[in-house]
């Protein structure tokens, strides 16, 4: 059976002309090559190379390879991302979706040591919707009174 062939919870299938241009903007992703030294240079000029030679695993020859921890520090992904958007705008969005992530997990475990006030020997007869919505208002009352504050109610 084709792909062309498979329908997943509908009555119609994907064009063909869809489906050829989505397998060419793959393909074009796939074989991108980026200099990432010309990267770092014209991101700031005074970056040192980020490439080390490396002898072949194979023996015949050396290659160039990226040293990491230079590469992490010389070049702003997020403003390579942001002027190449045009020729990959959906993994752009995707790439801005993932490096927007905060590093750590502080604020999870503020609200998971939060939900211990929530619900404890004394309150475990808290139903959990109940449980929730004050968990979710204590985790964010900071937000709550900015908001409160920037959009007060009219009140008379």
């Amino acid at each position: 059976m084709d792909d062309e062939d498979i329908v997943v919870n509908t009555a119609t299938t994907i064009p063909s002309n869809l489906r050829k241009e989505a397998d060419d903007l793959v393909d074009k992703w796939l074989n991108l090559s980026v200099n990432f030294n010309d990267v770092a240079k014209n991101q700031n000029a005074k970056s040192p190379s980020l490439t080390v030679r490396k002898r072949n695993r194979s023996g015949d020859g050396n290659v160039d390879v990226y040293k990491l921890d230079l590469l992490y520090h010389h070049i702003d992904v997020l403003m390579w991302w942001k002027l190449n958007a045009t020729s990959f705008p959906s993994i752009a969005i995707m790439a801005r979706v993932y490096l927007s992530r905060e590093l750590t997990s502080c604020f999870q475990e503020r609200v998971f040591s939060i939900g211990g006030y929530v619900s404890n020997r004394l309150r475990s007869c808290t139903d959990e919707d109940r449980a929730e919505k004050q968990l979710l208002g204590k985790a964010n009352k900071n937000l709550c009174e900015q908001l409160r504050s920037e959009f007060p109610r009219n009140r008379k």
